[in-house]
């Protein structure tokens, strides 16, 4: 294969065209030239000889300058991850627990919020208490742009303190796209978690042991030092923690790509008809109707999932805008995926009913997604372990950052005591 003529810009529809089409979607052009460049240096580097050496050097450069380039972004994202999955309990114990009793009906609780938010701000996601001591909390779009957020007792409906609000905005800020506002952050954050995958794969076959050497390869010596140790650390941590490491970012990807994603799912496994992107179902004109109290919508929605409890709202902004309605059955996984009711807000009238459950295997998959990224759906086990493969990226960076520097100094100190050798002749 001539990696210099696969890599070289293409005239018309060639290869060139073609990654960037299916690897690189979305991505600014300087972005694309940047990274299509470096490639092209590191591979046009390994070119002379394809073999398994060769393809070793390879995979062990793509792997070392990697990390040593973006480890401080991935370190980032991994420890935002944990931090934020532990939201509620750093919320608990930093602000106060909300009233004992039954939660006042959603349209109250919207009513109240209403009544303290911003001039112009208009209600968008309703999230009930899943919990008893629970606040609920509505988000309201801003007339100008962004998102105001209020947090309440939906016993006596006052506004609950907050005091961890501002740095958990910070963390969810950092996590969801580096500070960088925009399409252009996710985005980013997403390719971050690309740069996940690759690290995972060639990690993996980097540490691959040889016949006979699996005990120590799967095991740490606590009392080496030096090389020896920080590559025990490296190579078990990063094994025994590949698989749920691997599942967190390629969700995390699906999260800041979902139509690409999609589509390459739905090329292995069968979606059905179930939307992955683009325009959803509208609502009719308004033509002067009046909508439907929250609370009938809420009632309509729960009777046409079946039964259940409210999860959420997804109110209305425009006069087209359908109410879709979150609901988890009694019977089911709280963690799972909700079933969303769609409704015209006017009439009541069920416009679509989408249950995760009843999903064909592709489109069960990517409703997953989001659930598994944030360490819900499969009890506290997957929690605990989702929580430690955010703090998987500090200590990689850690092990393998000293594991290059400690290598680069004896190979430094080698070659200065060869040229004294020299000198010395």
């Amino acid at each position: 294969m001539n990696l210099r003529r696969f890599f070289a810009p293409a005239k018309g529809v060639g290869a060139g065209a073609a990654m960037r089409f299916i690897l690189i979607p979305s991505l600014p052009v300087g972005a694309f030239r940047f990274m299509r460049g470096a490639l092209r240096v590191v591979l046009i580097r390994h070119s002379a000889r394809i073999g398994v050496e060769s393809m070793r050097k390879f995979l062990f450069t793509l792997h070392l300058w990697s990390g040593l380039i973006l480890g401080l972004p991935l370190l980032l994202i991994g420890v935002t991850g944990t931090v934020l999955l532990l939201e509620p309990e750093i919320r608990g114990l930093t602000g106060p627990a909300a009233s004992a009793g039954d939660p006042r009906p959603a349209g109250e609780i919207l009513a109240a919020a209403k009544a303290v938010a911003p001039e112009g701000a208009t209600p968008a996601i309703y999230m009930h208490p899943a919990h008893p001591g629970e606040a609920a909390t509505v988000r309201f779009a801003r007339q100008g742009g962004g998102f105001w957020s209020v947090r309440l007792d939906p016993v006596t409906l006052a506004v609950m303190e907050d005091p961890a609000g501002p740095f958990l905005l910070t963390m969810h800020r950092l996590h969801g796209n580096l500070l960088v506002q925009g399409r252009e952050g996710r985005q980013l954050v997403g390719w971050l978690g690309v740069v996940m995958l690759v690290l995972g794969v060639t990690g993996l076959v980097l540490w691959w042991p040889r016949p006979g050497q699996w005990k120590a390869a799967l095991s740490v010596k606590w009392r080496a030092k030096g090389i020896r140790f920080h590559r025990d650390l490296h190579g078990a941590f990063g094994f025994w923690g590949l698989a749920v490491f691997m599942v967190v970012s390629f969700s995390g990807v699906y999260l800041a790509f979902p139509q690409t994603i999609g589509d390459g799912v739905g090329t292995v496994l069968p979606l059905g008809d179930v939307k992955l992107g683009g325009p959803g179902v509208k609502a009719g004109p308004a033509d002067g109707r009046t909508p439907l109290p929250v609370d009938e919508a809420v009632r309509i929605g729960l009777e046409a999932a079946g039964g259940g409890h409210l999860r959420s709202l997804g109110l209305p902004r425009k006069p087209d805008d359908p109410l879709r309605v979150g609901v988890v059955h009694d019977r089911g996984n709280p963690g799972a995926p909700a079933m969303t009711i769609t409704l015209d807000p006017y009439t009541g009238g069920v416009l679509e009913r989408r249950d995760p459950a009843a999903y064909p295997s592709g489109a069960k998959l990517l409703a997953w997604m989001r659930p598994l990224h944030e360490g819900e759906g499969l009890g506290l086990v997957w929690r605990v372990l989702v929580g430690l493969s955010g703090l998987l990226p500090v200590l990689f960076a850690i092990t393998g950052t000293s594991l290059w520097w400690m290598k680069r100094r004896n190979r430094r100190a080698a070659e200065a005591k060869r040229g004294a050798a020299l000198a010395a002749e």
